[in-house]
């Protein structure tokens, strides 16, 4: 929690009285028309949030306004690097809107990234075009794929990530901060 230059999870005016969250009606704070501390996302904060990505031409791609919201660990690799920068500094309760080059959310589009892949090396059995498939490398590390093209020779797999080399959208509703 932050307040000013200190930091402090209880009434700023009657210290140790009362957590910020339980504040009984007749505070004497809200009486004096002192501010109320304010929670701000850190680095390492676990957040609540709503949010929502869209393409440029205001499709959203995915959303949990109207679902259920999610909770994060700051830090934790839980979201893109670049993505938990825009919420460091954000407050409990604030809405903001951002829009991200594809530099600055899913990279550009790398034609390089598009492979033709044998059919047998592909599992034996019915694949549609743009079917998302997965595959392993021969570390063992794995890849996801869109089949773009498919015949019973070859098919054309994007490697790309869907959302590379579009800009995006990202409204955050910030609900809770730990």
């Amino acid at each position: 929690i932050v307040f000013g230059d200190w930091s402090s999870d209880v009434c700023s005016s009657d210290l140790g009285s009362h957590a910020v969250g339980t504040i009984p009606p007749r505070c004497q704070c809200l009486a004096q028309g002192e501010p109320f501390v304010t929670l701000t996302i850190q680095a390492s904060s676990l957040v609540t949030l709503n949010y929502r990505i869209s393409l440029d031409n205001g499709q959203p791609v995915i959303s949990t306004f109207e679902g259920k919201p999610a909770t994060l660990q700051l830090g934790a690799n839980e979201m893109m690097p670049q993505l938990e920068e825009r919420l460091v500094g954000l407050e409990d309760g604030s809405y903001h809107s951002f829009t991200l080059t594809p530099d600055e959310a899913f990279g550009p589009y790398r034609p390089e990234l598009v492979e033709k892949v044998r059919r047998q090396d592909m599992p034996d059995e019915p694949i549609e075009a743009m079917t998302i498939m997965e595959f392993v490398a021969p570390d063992g590390s794995r890849y996801s794929g869109l089949v773009r093209e498919i015949d019973d020779t070859q098919a054309m797999v994007d490697f790309n990530h869907p959302l590379a080399g579009k800009t995006i959208t990202l409204d955050v509703e910030i609900i809770g901060i730990l």
